[in-house]
């Protein structure tokens, strides 16, 4: 057996916030109406299991408000019924928390809740850390680490504070999450149509990574999760949006 230390799973780009300084912002802007279908997680689960891969860590986060994907208790039951999934994490603003089922809660091991200015949610999540106080964890984020001004650069090979893999769909990206996209847009490029950085899902998907690829991409020069920039932090800034 194979395991993959840890793998993100992008599962919808809507959120009800729009942070100036997200590092995900260009991946929601470019898949505006992106949803992970149940077809697409299952036939990732299929393929994970045929090629003897095992996940340790799935981490749930973007590029967009997590709990807004429809078939998210669902979704983490399916991870964790799979034998392929290890231990399941979730990112989130906290806005829905009263959207999950007991069902999922079961499903999930750790739970870390970003809280933004404009939130207004604390008794539901209150009551969600004294039910579950070993799940859940609370990031008050007053600040974001700034983005890279256009055309910056950075040296690489670096460290990189948010590699891959990735699950977008049906494409597994191999070195980078989600920030590679403004990466991309900011050297006239389109992330989804780069051969050199995802794979369609299928038995053996791994078997093209590229070990020396890692932190070492030409788009790694121009990326936010480029550990080689020093950038500072500022105040967020944070616009409300649909809170259904």
């Amino acid at each position: 057996m194979r395991h993959i230390p840890q793998m993100k799973l992008e599962v919808r780009s809507m959120c009800q916030y729009d942070c100036e300084m997200c590092a995900h912002g260009e991946q929601r802007k470019l898949l505006k109406k992106y949803e992970l279908s149940l077809e697409d997680l299952q036939r990732f689960l299929d393929a994970t299991r045929e090629s003897g891969y095992f996940v340790d860590n799935m981490r749930i986060h973007g590029p967009g408000e997590p709990l807004l994907w429809h078939h998210f208790n669902e979704g983490v039951q399916m991870l964790k019924a799979s034998g392929v999934v290890g231990t399941v994490f979730v990112a989130t603003n906290g806005l829905l928390l009263h959207k999950i089922s007991e069902e999922a809660w079961a499903c999930i091991d750790e739970m870390r809740v970003s809280v933004y200015g404009p939130f207004d949610r604390f008794d539901t999540l209150n009551e969600a850390k004294a039910r579950y106080p070993d799940k859940v964890h609370i990031n008050k984020a007053e600040e974001f680490r700034v983005l890279p001004p256009p055309g910056a650069e950075a040296p690489i090979p670096c460290a990189c504070w948010c590699d891959g893999p990735m699950l977008l769909g049906d494409r597994l990206f191999l070195y980078c999450g989600p920030p590679v996209f403004a990466a991309a847009k900011d050297m006239g490029r389109d992330a989804m149509e780069d051969p050199e950085l995802s794979v369609t899902v299928g038995p053996n998907y791994l078997d093209a990574v590229d070990p020396t690829k890692f932190g070492n991409l030409e788009y790694c020069k121009r990326c936010w999760a480029n550990g080689n920039f020093q950038l500072e932090t500022a105040p967020q800034k944070t616009t409300g949006g649909n809170w259904k």
